[in-house]
């Protein structure tokens, strides 16, 4: 079926929770908009200009979820990097 060829295509290039994410928006739009809005606030803290609303509504899935996890996984090891430098 179609939807298994999507699955295996989106696997071979996708994360598995980058790959969820891109099925979660497929099925609810809103929760792409909330990674797109993490990512706008991130890229600008990092100086990313190019990561803008404009430019991101016409990314794909794919691309979405996976700079929202480029973004999460490098918070979170700033952050476990920030708490050893302190203990």
């Amino acid at each position: 079926p179609p939807e298994q060829l999507l699955y295996e295509n989106l696997k071979q290039k996708s994360h598995s929770s980058s790959l969820l994410d891109q099925l979660q928006f497929m099925m609810k739009p809103e929760l792409r908009r909330e990674s797109e809005s993490y990512i706008t606030q991130q890229a600008a803290i990092a100086g990313y200009k190019t990561l803008v609303p404009a430019n991101l509504q016409k990314a794909s899935d794919l691309a979405v979820a996976n700079l929202y996890w480029y973004f999460k996984v490098r918070d979170e090891s700033e952050e476990r990097v920030e708490h050893e430098v302190v203990a």
